[in-house]
């Protein structure tokens, strides 16, 4: 991820980090395998890599985009309405 925040700044390119949400209940399950401390982990990590004006946008729970939480195909990919929710709030979003 680092050499491609550098290469899009160096190239002048605008981006956008997002953290995609899970399920809760796949969430819960994962939970004896360290997943919110992973989560947490991978969050500090991208944050570090970023300048004053970047940021990172973290979707990971649905409530962040006014998500459904019945809106998932399985436990990590959401439906339709869930992504326009989601992108929507994106794109909303200052940058």
């Amino acid at each position: 991820m680092k050499k491609t925040i550098e290469y899009c700044r160096a190239h002048n390119i605008a981006f956008r980090l997002f953290i995609t949400p899970i399920s809760s209940p796949l969430a819960e399950r994962l939970r004896p395998y360290g997943y919110f401390q992973r989560k947490a982990e991978v969050a500090a990590d991208v944050r570090s890599l970023l300048k004053p004006g970047e940021t990172l946008d973290h979707f990971s729970d649905i409530a962040a985009f006014d998500g459904d939480p019945k809106g998932f195909y399985d436990g990590a990919h959401i439906d339709e309405a869930n992504a326009l929710r989601l992108t929507t709030r994106l794109l909303s979003s200052p940058h």
